[in-house]
């Protein structure tokens, strides 16, 4: 049997596929009437790529195409052998090559339901919203173990026999991650679902499924045994260590500062004015897809559903998918008592791991027909034009601008960020804090992050995107538990751009401290897993991304995550140096002038500990310490305290400076006083940030659900948001 092409994504084909390739002639594929395949996308050229048999494998070359092929993520320079359930890209559209020898029965099913899966739909006798079943489309192939891993498994009562065994780790460890290796991409490419096999068939080395590359653990390992040795051979040298996390720490706040002031200086977003509104024509306008995902929202799932119908758009161009999960028949019991219309779809997705958010969202993707789409969570209470403020912006982003805009792809905006905030402000101090930092991120990052020309890391809801293209880039990663911030970064390695809508979408704040942490610490965690994923190679990301754009990705993803988990060690340090100036000021008698003058007393011993056992003299040395007759241990030491109690003073001035303005931007000045205790809030953050990070090693696609519904206030009244 000859091979085949199948379509993944994007436009549609002539002949239909899948598309036999004969061996014995040359298959030229591409816009033009005189291909052999012909793509229906316009991105595509008129002769784009040819696939060739040579008597002994299949090949392909790229025909000086405009905007060029890519195989698996990399563009064609030659003439490149093709394996099978290879991804060719050839402008917006995706195909999968498959090879005849690697068919069975059960492939032939998954291959032939690519585009919608294996479904059921079940339409009520009295009409309304149909019932989507999906199931599952195993295929042969995968892998029938667990998960190859250590012959003894970590648990915390064998600690002590895993501290014995850490060189048999070390010498198994080329062995071990070859097995996990393999193992993981076996799962992706025959995973019983067909939306995360395609996934991992098109990005098979951007997939969240392998959470940290052999080669990234080799580098962390060598960093960690780096300090050790640093600490053994030198400890003043280890000191100095500190020296370079605060300085990483210091990058991060003047980096956020920077794109605060820019979004206050200069227009970051799109403003949609109502006379380009009231320009447009309910008859002109395009089919928009709403995707709602819901899991155990029984109490809100009404809501978001009257408040998709209070939106200033015709009912009959709405296209709503609600995502349901298998196991959750409450949810689906409560819309299917709401009567809905038929332009709605309750999309159950199957019941597999991962059971994730982007998961689902992608079922919902592949059934979607609009020309844009856009996702709200359960809780959410978009501004009632806001779909037509996207379709303006839309329309203005992509107006032709002359030659430059043709050459470079970024030029085409593709996604738009509206902005969130709060309907339940004032519940409790925890929703205020939290209105704060959704004000400065919102209103004020975002934006100045767009002037400087950064990725943005999308929020969890309110995107907007063009459909065709969020398709041909294959959706939502199902492994990454912040799919938004993902999707927001390959989104820019692939040349395009995403802006800021001037459009306020109200969601429910939590107000119960461990539910608010399990979101946070979700957050979190995926922050890490998109930084793991898109530096596994940091020359492709820095080629695709562009300098300001890598050192912007670094900063507002990566070393955001990094300063979180670094503040408890901080303030542990501080808290340290504060507790010596107590000692040292109750033994003056309280007294400021008495303190300083014993403290000039202070004589360095030998050792590190000599002066703790003094009791009875000081504590605290002047904050820059470098007297050559004293201890260079504590010379070293003051010098670290004093670019710690830098970086904590600045960076909580800065960030309270930031929540006032973000404050007055939004108009809550209530909240003001509030933001003088924030340092209070990321304590918050940092436990949650913690929780996140060691969540990564045993449990790393694990949803931490979010309960929605806790605001008592917004369940005994109907009105909108503020």
């Amino acid at each position: 049997m000859p091979a085949k092409l199948f379509l993944v994504s994007g436009a549609r084909a002539e002949p239909d596929p899948p598309f036999t390739l004969p061996p014995s002639s040359r298959v030229v594929v591409g816009r033009g009437s005189d291909a052999n395949f012909i793509l229906l996308d316009e991105q595509a050229s008129r002769a784009h790529f040819a696939i060739f048999h040579d008597g002994n494998e299949y090949l392909l070359e790229d025909l000086g195409s405009a905007n060029g092929t890519y195989l698996n993520n990399e563009r064609v320079h030659t003439i490149i052998p093709l394996q099978h359930e290879d991804v060719i890209r050839a402008g917006h559209t995706l195909l999968r090559f498959s090879l005849p020898t690697e068919d069975t029965p059960a492939r032939h099913l998954a291959e032939g339901e690519a585009a919608t899966g294996s479904s059921v739909i079940e339409r009520p006798p009295e009409g309304g919203a149909p019932i989507v079943r999906v199931s599952l489309t195993p295929v042969e192939g995968g892998p029938t173990g667990p998960r190859p891993g250590f012959f003894l498994p970590c648990r915390w009562w064998n600690l002590p026999f895993q501290l014995l065994l850490i060189p048999l780790r070390i010498l198994l460890f080329p062995i071990t991650e070859f097995r996990r290796a393999r193992w993981d991409r076996r799962f992706g490419l025959a995973h019983p679902d067909h939306t995360v096999r395609n996934f991992a068939a098109r990005h098979p080395n951007e997939a969240a499924n392998r959470v940290v590359a052999w080669y990234q653990k080799l580098w962390y390992i060598a960093l960690l045994f780096a300090a050790l040795w640093l600490l053994d051979y030198h400890v003043l040298r280890f000191l100095h260590v500190l020296h370079l996390f605060c300085a990483l720490y210091l990058i991060v706040i003047l980096y956020k500062l920077v794109a605060v002031v820019l979004s206050l200086l200069t227009a970051g977003e799109i403003k949609v004015t109502p006379e380009e509104i009231a320009a447009l024509k309910d008859d002109e306008l395009p089919t928009y897809t709403i995707l709602v995902p819901l899991y155990h929202e029984t109490e809100v799932a009404s809501k978001i559903i009257r408040y998709i119908r209070r939106l200033d758009y015709p009912q009959d161009k709405l296209d709503v998918k609600l995502l349901l999960e298998a196991d959750d028949r409450g949810t689906l019991e409560v819309c299917r008592q709401a009567k809905l219309p038929e332009n709605y779809e309750l999309v159950v997705v199957p019941d597999c791991k991962p059971k994730t958010k982007p998961k689902a969202c992608n079922h919902g993707l592949e059934r979607a027909k609009g020309e844009y789409l856009v996702i709200y969570d359960a809780e959410d209470r978009p501004e009632h034009d806001q779909l037509k403020k996207a379709i303006v912006a839309f329309r203005r982003a992509n107006t032709p601008r002359g030659f430059i805009s043709r050459i470079f792809r970024r030029s085409r905006t593709v996604c738009l960020q509206a902005k969130l905030n709060y309907y339940n402000t004032d519940q409790n101090l925890l929703t205020k804090w939290f209105t704060m930092e959704y004000s400065t991120w919102f209103d004020l990052f975002l934006p100045g992050l767009h002037r400087l020309g950064s990725p943005i890391p999308l929020g969890g809801t309110s995107n907007h995107f063009q459909t065709d293209v969020l398709k041909a880039i294959g959706g939502w990663d199902p492994f990454n538990v912040a799919e938004d911030c993902d999707l927001g970064i390959r989104l820019h390695k692939m040349g395009y751009r995403t802006q800021v809508l001037d459009s306020t979408t109200w969601e429910e704040a939590n107000s119960r401290l461990w539910n608010w942490v399990r979101q946070r610490s979700r957050w979190v965690k995926g922050y890490i897993q998109t930084h793991l994923v898109h530096m596994r190679n940091p020359f492709k990301a820095v080629w695709r991304l562009g300098f300001a754009g890598t050192f912007g990705f670094l900063t507002s993803v990566g070393g955001l995550s990094l300063m979180l988990i670094l503040n408890p060690i901080f303030w542990t340090l501080l808290l340290f140096y504060g507790a010596c100036w107590v000692h040292d000021l109750a033994l003056s008698g309280w007294s400021w002038e008495a303190t300083r003058a014993f403290q000039a007393t202070f004589q360095p011993g030998e050792w590190p500990w000599d002066r703790w056992l003094n009791w009875d003299g000081p504590w605290v040395w002047q904050m820059w310490f470098d007297d050559p007759r004293g201890n260079p241990f504590w010379n070293t030491w003051s010098q670290v305290f004093f670019f710690i109690t830098v970086a904590l003073f600045l960076a909580n001035f800065l960030f309270i400076l930031m929540h006032v303005w973000a404050c007055i931007r939004r108009g809550h000045y209530r909240l003001i006083p509030h933001a003088i205790f924030s340092p209070f809030y990321w304590v918050l953050i940092s436990l949650g940030a913690w929780k996140g990070f060691l969540q990564l090693f045993w449990n790393p696609f694990k949803w931490e659900k979010t309960m929605h519904g806790l605001d008592a206030s917004a369940k005994s009244r109907e009105g909108g948001a503020p």
